[in-house]
């Protein structure tokens, strides 16, 4: 009878466990694509600054940002065209979803000066685990990770 306690209770223990390490690893996997993210958001601002041209981040797609940069003369013409300009890089953020502060932030500007024009905001990868870092905020001159609290991201 004792045997068969101490089986349960190892089996419980067990199960909690698993729990516990497949929810540590759903936060990693968030975390871990915010990171990446913020890191390309980053070292695009540099970018434009080093080469002086405008770059563009595409947040167009629902799991996906590309990240272009403005095109040698004659086009060069700080606007966005996929014909024209050279993408550097696509990254994928699937099983998971892109959400926008705001339906025009599908795209995000950096000028030569590493300055972002147009519309800023914050953009979350949406899911359910509860990972310390859920969010990215892009102002003008700012970007920072954070954690969506109820309607905005809060940078950390």
């Amino acid at each position: 009878m004792e045997l068969i306690v101490v089986i349960v209770i190892m089996g419980v223990l067990l199960t909690m466990a698993t729990l516990s390490y497949q929810t540590l690893q759903l936060r990693y996997d968030v975390e871990q694509k915010v990171k990446k993210m913020y890191t390309d958001l980053m070292n695009t601002r540099i970018r434009a600054m080093q080469r002086g041209r405008d770059h563009f981040v595409s947040l167009a797609s629902a799991n996906a940002y590309s990240v272009y940069e403005d095109g040698p003369a004659p086009d060069g013409d700080g606007s966005f065209n996929t014909a024209n300009d050279t993408l550097l890089s696509t990254q994928s953020v699937a099983p998971y979803t892109l959400v926008l502060s705001t339906g025009t932030m599908t795209l995000v500007q950096f000028n030569s000066k590493g300055l972002v024009t147009g519309t800023t905001g914050w953009v979350r990868i949406n899911s359910t685990a509860d990972g310390e870092y859920d969010c990215i905020f892009v102002d003008q001159i700012k970007t920072g990770m954070g954690k969506i609290n109820g309607a905005n991201c809060t940078i950390k």
